[in-house]
């Protein structure tokens, strides 16, 4: 069948969620057949733009390193050991990329460079969300940190360094098939966990501290002494990557008003074609 714009747009709740669902990936087409403009979601050029974007790389950089210069001397390779540097780094990594597919060559075609950058990015964004929920919500009242710059900057500044970049100056489209990537991340943390407490690594912040669980990445998990609170832990971890990526993708979908008809992305013209097994008609 064919369908119109108007038609693909007015879709249910339940046929809007089936139509994403069969996107691939990193499918070109969004749902009602409109065709992503790589080029002005990816690689948006202007002055301001590159040095908006050279300011989000640079103020990220900046935090991550005074946090290495505060922790370098007492965790040396630890400092990666815990879930906020993995959320950092790949923050890091998708800022740097994307300033530089704005200063590269524009292409109609997604280059590996936009692959890589659409992958970073529907990780970091709903990565560091998580982080910062996780942190404010559970590690911050039971460790007893105090709130500092660089504290507050790796537990919600990079956050919305990030959701800039991907949402307002570069307009990435999530796919709601991209929720594996960012639940592979969970998975492969919280497996680290386990390898942690299963070969004794200790933690430096920890150690001989008779009040507090020396072993332990977090308070919060630790296979040894509470494994029954540590799955259950485990399990919300895992569960809160499904709505937090649904507000990534809505934040991305959100077409001004009361509408996430993708009205704010950047396209190219419509194409009336088929939609794939997904409107339910």
């Amino acid at each position: 069948m064919t369908t119109t714009e108007d038609e693909a747009d007015s879709l249910g709740c339940c046929a809007r969620c089936r139509a994403e669902w069969s996107l691939s990936i990193f499918d070109k087409y969004e749902f009602n057949n409109k065709e992503v403009d790589f080029a002005a979601s990816f690689q948006p050029k202007g002055l301001v733009i590159k040095i908006s974007k050279l300011t989000l790389v640079c103020w990220t950089i900046a935090s991550m390193a005074q946090d290495l210069i505060d922790k370098i001397p007492d965790y040396n390779i630890f400092w990666l050991a815990w879930l906020t540097v993995w959320a950092l780094l790949l923050s890091v990594m998708y800022l740097v990329c994307s300033f530089l597919c704005t200063v590269t060559g524009t292409s109609e075609e997604p280059s590996l460079l936009v692959y890589v950058t659409w992958t970073l990015g529907s990780i970091a964004c709903p990565g560091q969300l998580i982080v910062t929920i996780l942190y404010w919500t559970i590690d911050h009242s039971l460790s007893g940190n105090k709130v500092t710059y660089i504290n507050s900057m790796l537990h919600g500044g990079v956050l919305i360094l990030v959701w800039i970049d991907a949402l307002v100056i570069n307009r990435i489209p999530v796919r709601f098939r991209q929720v594996s990537l960012i639940m592979a991340l969970a998975l492969i943390y919280l497996l680290w966990t386990g390898i942690h407490s299963a070969f004794s690594i200790g933690n430096p912040n920890h150690t001989d501290r008779p009040d507090q669980d020396d072993d332990a990445l977090y308070e919060a998990i630790n296979w040894r002494e509470r494994p029954v609170w540590t799955i259950i832990i485990c399990s919300v971890i895992l569960l809160m990557t499904l709505p937090i990526f649904f507000l990534f993708w809505a934040a991305s979908a959100y077409g001004g008003g009361y509408r996430f008809d993708n009205g704010l992305r950047r396209h190219k013209s419509f194409k009336t074609s088929s939609i794939i097994g997904a409107m339910g008609t």
